[in-house]
């Protein structure tokens, strides 16, 4: 595989002088080539930025959406900002997506999603386990996904499950 279509990647965001921190292109790389990828790096690190650049690099090449499991809107706001340097469409969906106000925005997404025009789709451990989320997604998603990532998941192992339990019940999802 010729890498440097992620320095390319790197290049658009941060400008020509940018460069990976330690270990963050064999992150880029093992995700891109294996999929199971863990990385446990400390805030700042640039985690966020791997599974951007896979992204991209799975988009380019035909593969269908990313899903991220956030705990955290603010978070997964600042995500989608960051997203679009590299032309990545970021949708969120959070405890929102369900109010009778919101019911425009919901089509939109959906629509998006199923004619594989939203790159990167932001979600909550709650929704996801939602049955008319899960279903939503798995009837409006027609290509295989390129990812699925769960981000933040330190926040279980220091807070414990009690933290967020539906953080628990992610492999329900990943197994259909």
């Amino acid at each position: 595989m010729d890498t440097s279509i992620f320095t390319n990647y790197l290049k658009l965001i941060f400008g020509n002088k940018a460069s990976f921190r330690k270990d963050q292109l064999e992150a880029i790389i093992s995700t891109v080539n294996n999929h199971f990828t863990l990385v446990v790096e400390k805030t700042g690190w640039g985690k966020s930025l791997v599974y951007f650049l896979a992204t991209k690099y799975f988009r380019d090449n035909g593969y269908g959406p990313t899903i991220i499991v956030s705990p955290l809107k603010s978070l997964m706001r600042n995500q989608i900002e960051a997203a679009s340097k590299l032309n990545l469409r970021a949708e969120m969906i959070s405890g929102e997506f369900f109010k009778r106000e919101n019911e425009n925005k919901k089509y939109e997404i959906l629509t998006s999603l199923n004619n594989n025009k939203i790159d990167i789709l932001y979600v909550t451990p709650e929704q996801l386990n939602k049955n008319d989320l899960y279903n939503l997604l798995i009837a409006n998603i027609t290509q295989e996904l390129a990812l699925f990532v769960i981000d933040e998941v330190h926040c279980v192992s220091e807070w414990g499950h009690d933290f967020r339990p539906d953080f628990c019940s992610l492999k329900y999802f990943v197994e259909s």
